[in-house]
């Protein structure tokens, strides 16, 4: 069942995750200051030390690692196994049946040190064939004893990273709340290219009562934990199948 959840959710993340930009959190809101997770980490010293530091050029978002927007799917899985080693089997194709993307997924193990299984999808555009999307799911679909603190812990490593690249001041969000969960940070180079952190909780639905009659007890509830990282390539104008307006 695991298993299966995965690939429901990678589904989900390779078919519809493109369409979740254009939502009600846009580019240059300031997170509301009484917002609090178990992600906030900027702190008074973080922003005195990059005030004393130089200007230098706003963050690029190109992709993720070896594998940049635009290549096609060769360059894409000579990509994967240059920066993880995988390669045939290894790299799955999920194809969805509403953007009608093509996703090459792969799992690898700590590409953070010490953080556990991810699951990487590489989204292939409808009309181009060609790298418009990379989607990393951390969290209880990909290892299932996975828990709420080692899940924040991974997504403060994140914020703390991305807080760093000096993308423009604009368009950066924060620890923004969100359904379930939080906008931990999301940032837009010159280009349009886009970078999102996402942590969410979700519980899982219970029956209102045990087979014995008794009441589940609201501190078992469970919950399913996910971080997603998503690199997308253009946010407003995704290469997704789309039926045209007035066609029916």
């Amino acid at each position: 069942m695991i298993r299966r959840g995965l690939w429901v959710v990678l589904a989900l993340v390779a078919g519809l995750g493109i369409l979740i930009w254009k939502t009600s959190v846009g580019p240059g809101e300031a997170a509301p200051r009484s917002a609090k997770n178990a992600t906030q980490s900027t702190t008074a010293s973080e922003s005195k030390e990059a005030a004393g530091k130089p200007a230098s050029k706003h963050g690029v978002i190109n992709g993720f690692r070896s594998a940049k927007f635009g290549a096609d799917e060769a360059a894409i899985r000579a990509a994967i196994k240059s920066d993880f080693g995988k390669s045939g089997d290894d790299v799955r194709a999920v194809e969805s049946a509403v953007a009608r993307t093509k996703t090459l997924a792969v799992r690898v193990t700590d590409l953070i040190p010490e953080t556990g299984e991810a699951e990487i999808g590489y989204v292939l555009g409808y009309k181009s064939k060609d790298l418009i999307q990379v989607n990393i799911l951390w969290g209880t679909p990909v290892t299932p004893e996975t828990t709420g603190v080692s899940i924040a812990k991974t997504a403060l490593l994140l914020k703390t990273y991305f807080a760093q690249q000096n993308y423009d001041p604009k368009t950066v969000i924060r620890d923004r709340k969100i359904k379930n969960g939080v906008l931990a940070f999301q940032a837009m180079d010159a280009e349009g290219h886009l970078v999102r952190l996402i942590y969410r909780e979700i519980p899982v639905a219970q029956p209102a009562a045990a087979s014995d009659g008794k009441k589940v007890d609201a501190k078992e509830e469970k919950k399913v934990y996910t971080l997603t990282l998503a690199y997308v390539a253009d946010p407003k104008s995704p290469d997704i199948f789309r039926i045209e307006k007035g066609a029916f």
